[in-house]
């Protein structure tokens, strides 16, 4: 392999699993330093979940398993500027996760990864306690180095009820524009009753330092939701489709949601450009009456199935009669309301 050049050498490595890679790094100095300016198309480390927990809340039993903090090594070097800036964030003891300043919760990052027992499939948790409010230079290379790390790994899954500070990441890296300061995670979710954050803020975190390869998840688990968080979604939902391919977003407990989509129906059929609109949109929640059929809709289907009525129809764009988009609705008849499921698609 030392006599291919180097184009089919990343090629051949595209090829091997991150248990693999790591064991190829181990053989020279060049396959260490090759890998390392390639591991951004390179595969990593894969977890089933990322969480931020608080550490009170961690079992001392043997389900979990610590990882000693100086168990990285990081080759990155302190310049005097950024060296300023740190010191000044630690005079302010400004935290690495987001706080709720009435309760000042202390957090751990948990890490969960798939592993199987004589063909039995488990779960072995690892906890990583980073500083929670770094106190000199030397934690706040330990949380930068984590972090780096973190960024560099692949996670299917996680629910997050709290959030990394995003002053703290941009203060650690200085707009360091050869590390993606995001971490990729497959399917996230977040329930917004919860988080003790701005929804705002919440989504400005996913935006910026979320890289979703499947689709986000919202769970709205409170009576109400305001006009100003419909418009905030309606906002991500009309000009983010360009990060995020799918967004479900769940309400079972207000009614509300339907404005929501009354919003999406007339930006779909009006608007000039529909082109940052998110690819598909799922909206989950309850109504006071029954899904009616908007005078707009093309080729209508209604069918129904165990108690669950099925609509699907088309709607084209006023404005570019080649642009249309299917809705698919499922309905269910509650005990008071009506509980609808729409699946939104440009087509």
């Amino acid at each position: 392999m030392n006599s291919l050049p180097p184009e089919v050498q990343l090629d051949i490595l595209k090829c091997v699993n991150f248990d693999q890679l790591v064991s190829v790094k181990q053989t020279n100095r060049y396959f260490n330093n090759f890998i390392d300016g390639y591991e951004n198309e390179l595969a990593r480390l894969k977890f089933y979940k990322l969480n931020i927990i608080i550490d009170s809340n961690i079992n001392q039993s043997n389900i979990y398993e610590i990882i000693p903090l100086e168990s990285v090594i990081s080759e990155f070097i302190l310049n005097d500027q950024l060296k300023e800036k740190w010191q000044e964030a630690i005079a302010k003891s400004i935290p690495l996760y987001l706080q709720d300043y009435e309760e000042r919760n202390l957090f751990a990052v948990e890490l969960d990864k798939i592993y199987f027992d004589l063909k039995k499939k488990k779960i072995r948790h690892y906890i990583l306690k980073l500083p929670n409010f770094p106190k000199n230079i030397k934690e706040m290379s330990i949380v930068r180095c984590w972090l780096e790390r973190l960024f560099n790994c692949f996670f299917e899954y996680t629910d997050f009820k709290n959030l990394f500070n995003p002053e703290m990441i941009n203060l650690l890296f200085d707009d360091d524009k050869s590390i993606p300061l995001q971490f990729l995670i497959q399917k996230p979710s977040l329930s917004v009753s919860s988080l003790s954050y701005r929804l705002d803020n919440t989504l400005k975190f996913v935006l910026n330092h979320l890289s979703i390869s499947e689709s986000l998840s919202i769970d709205f688990n409170e009576n109400n939701i305001s006009e100003q968080q419909i418009d905030i979604l309606f906002n991500i939902l009309t000009k983010e489709g360009n990060k995020l391919s799918q967004f479900c977003l769940k309400s079972y407990r207000c009614f509300e949601m339907s404005r929501l989509y009354e919003l999406i129906f007339e930006h779909i059929t009006t608007s000039k450009n529909c082109s940052k609109l998110v690819p598909v949109i799922m909206l989950e929640y309850i109504s006071e009456l029954n899904f009616e059929v908007n005078k707009e809709a093309e080729n209508v289907e209604i069918k129904e199935f165990n108690g669950v009525k099925y609509t699907k129809y088309k709607i084209t764009n006023k404005h570019d009669p080649n642009l249309k988009f299917s809705f698919c609705n499922a309905e269910f008849k509650g005990n008071t309301d009506f509980i609808f499921k729409i699946r939104i698609m440009k087509m």
